[in-house]
């Protein structure tokens, strides 16, 4: 059993630690400029407390999608992914109002079953222009919007209520 290094290793040691907190300090610099260029806001939270972190909240809701569907396809888990998604991205959230697809396209996307229906229903083709299309997209989620941010003060008030009903007054 040695108790010493030889001075070789402790020095191939020590150049590796300074290379590497350079590289860190290089690596934080770059991406702080990135995150100042592009106004960025960063907002730093507990992994474990998903009531302040949507993404930890949205990856707890996906695992549960791919437990499901995937029962039978265990070791193809990723094939089932995208479907797990879209699911995810078409559902109404309940404190917008909105699913995040409807939110971000202004509409939600078309599945097979809804294109052939609306084949199957549509009595009159009428073609719209492109600037027509556009200037409706814009109103739609201008109002989608205004409708989801009202939705979120709402679904803040009543979440600000079951809070307030567990809490004790001194």
């Amino acid at each position: 059993m040695r108790c010493y290094r030889s001075s070789a290793e402790s020095g191939s040691q020590d150049n590796y630690k300074q290379t590497r907190v350079r590289h860190s300090l290089v690596h934080l610099k770059l991406r702080t400029e990135f995150l100042e260029k592009f106004g960025v806001k960063v907002v730093r939270n507990s992994v474990y407390h998903p009531q302040s972190n949507p993404v930890e909240r949205m990856h707890r809701t996906l695992k549960r999608i791919l437990e499901v569907l995937c029962l039978e396809a265990l070791p193809d888990w990723e094939k089932i992914l995208p479907q797990a998604l879209f699911a995810l991205r078409t559902v109404i959230h309940d404190s917008t109002g909105f699913s995040p697809a409807e939110l971000v396209h202004g509409k939600n996307p078309r599945t097979p079953v809804m294109l052939l229906y609306e084949k199957l229903t549509e009595e009159d083709p009428s073609e719209n222009s492109v600037v027509e299309y556009v200037f409706e997209l814009i109103n739609r989620m201008k109002k989608y919007q205004e409708l989801a941010v009202k939705n979120m003060e709402d679904a803040k008030q009543q979440q600000k209520l079951w809070h307030d009903r567990k809490t004790v007054k001194l």
